[in-house]
């Protein structure tokens, strides 16, 4: 109740009061503080769930990648999404439309589409290539592209012969 009048103070409190929390009182302070603009505090809480033993709910989940997106911590919200992948969950689509603006945010488009992919979401389809139409297609480009099946030694190799660097 006090989250949806919008005093997360408040109901920080009494959350912090309530003794032996099962997933309830998590699953609903979560996307409270999200919806508050509590974005820290939301990062906050989902650690103390997860020290709790809880296992949260995918809506939490989402809630969670939207705190990331927020805060523009793609740190974090690369770790929530491995645990997404480690745990086997499968992302509903408020989580998958969080994972894509956190991803997005750091232009990489392709990583978003392809972690989507991989965690059950549909297929999702990025144009590619220059924009001016001077001399480069979708089609070049994507002959470059490594495929979403490689290695994490294989993508370094193919980065660094690019010329790029971590």
């Amino acid at each position: 109740m006090y989250l949806k009048c919008g005093n997360a103070d408040v109901a920080f409190r009494i959350f912090e009061r309530i003794q032996d929390k099962d997933v309830v009182p998590w699953t609903a302070m979560i996307p409270g503080l999200v919806q508050n603009d509590c974005a820290n505090k939301t990062l906050f809480v989902f650690c103390e769930m997860l020290k709790s033993k809880a296992e949260p709910y995918a809506a939490t989940i989402a809630s969670v990648l939207a705190a990331c997106a927020q805060l523009g911590s793609l740190d974090f919200g690369t770790s929530i999404h491995g645990y997404i992948i480690r745990q086997g969950m499968t992302l509903v689509i408020p989580a998958q439309n969080s994972l894509v603006t956190l991803f997005a945010k750091y232009t990489i488009a392709l990583v978003a589409r392809e972690s989507v992919a991989f965690s059950g979401g549909p297929e999702i389809q990025i144009p590619l290539g220059r924009k001016d139409s001077r001399t480069s297609n979708h089609q070049q480009a994507d002959i470059h592209l490594p495929t979403s099946g490689i290695s994490v030694d294989e993508f370094l190799h193919i980065f660094m012969s690019k010329g790029m660097n971590l």
